[in-house]
């Protein structure tokens, strides 16, 4: 076993071929972090900003012999999941990690991609929760993708999502699945001033992206981007790789993620709005510095009780804060 002068950590997911997500984009954030990034394929994708046009899986045992060829070799305590195309992959997955005492896990869903594409099969997604929600510590997915999870988890269509209050259900079932810590990016949801989901924005909309600690609801609020000016493919896979970071360096999960957000989030407001999406998620990568905070930080509520939205209602109407 070798032990680095950096920590490892090992990035397990599907290969974008334009480098914007998947493998190339969690590499580049470790890079950032001063992290030894290692990687173990579990699909080949043919895609680009625009979309998704092919998906293409990596023979389970492969994955296997990728995880202990890295695993055996290079001491690693932190793995960040992303793709997992089949049922048979996650077993594999699964039983490796455990077979190699993989302390931290983060796991970032990939389920449905930001076009709306299929990621996996439909079994995938049992498998991942019979076999390796019970071992994850921080497992961040969307509100869309959590959603869809949830459903196939219940075996039926579950609450409709009306407020923040359904989101906080939503999250509180993910929680009792296994992972310990749930991050909710909810950046494509726009909320009104009661707190109600809306299809028709307005310039005092706001989003929310949520932690869960199975205790506390740690909230972040901005302002909702209209123009959608500051989408960029491959947030969702570049947060989860700083929390891993930052995780591998020794951080406490909440610091880990509450860093991770801050910096991912700092970096995306210094990107330029007038260029193409593949150019912005060109710049993010250039852009991220591990601690940045931005000039106006991101509002941050510590909830507790069951009246847990009350007590939202009354803060955020009291100090709003605008990025």
């Amino acid at each position: 076993m070798k032990f680095l002068k950096s920590p490892a950590c090992l990035s397990i997911a599907g290969s974008d071929c334009s480098g914007s997500a998947g493998i190339q984009a969690d590499l580049k954030v470790m890079q950032a972090y001063g992290v030894y990034g290692m990687s173990v394929l579990t699909a080949l994708t043919s895609q680009n900003s625009k979309g998704i046009d092919g998906i293409y899986s990596v023979h389970p045992l492969l994955i296997q012999r990728q995880l202990d060829a890295c695993l055996s070799d290079i001491e690693c305590h932190t793995v960040k999941i992303g793709m997992l195309p089949d049922s048979k992959s996650v077993l594999r997955i699964a039983e490796t990690l455990q077979r190699h005492q993989v302390k931290n896990i983060v796991m970032d869903s990939v389920i449905i991609s930001s076009a709306g594409h299929i990621m996996c099969e439909r079994t995938a997604i049992a498998a991942t929760i019979k076999h390796l929600f019970p071992h994850v510590l921080v497992y961040s997915s969307n509100i869309m993708e959590a959603y869809v999870l949830v459903q196939r988890a219940l075996g039926h269509v579950p609450f409709a999502l009306h407020s923040f209050d359904d989101i906080q259900k939503l999250v509180t079932i993910i929680h009792k699945a296994g992972p310990k810590f749930i991050v909710l990016n909810g950046y494509h949801v726009a909320y009104n001033e009661n707190f109600e989901i809306t299809s028709m924005p307005t310039a005092n909309s706001f989003t929310i992206n949520l932690i869960f600690d199975g205790k506390t609801f740690y909230v972040f609020q901005k302002p909702y981007d209209l123009l959608h000016s500051k989408a960029v493919h491959g947030t969702s896979c570049s947060i989860t790789a700083a929390i891993a970071s930052n995780l591998a360096l020794g951080k406490p999960p909440i610091e880990a993620i509450q860093e991770a957000m801050q910096s991912i989030e700092c970096a995306l407001l210094n990107t330029q709005e007038d260029t193409s999406s593949i150019n912005r998620s060109a710049q993010l990568f250039s852009k991220i510095k591990p601690s940045c905070s931005p000039s106006n930080p991101i509002v941050t509520f510590h909830l507790r009780s069951s009246t847990a939205t009350t007590e939202l209602h009354s803060s955020i109407s009291s100090s709003k804060t605008k990025l």
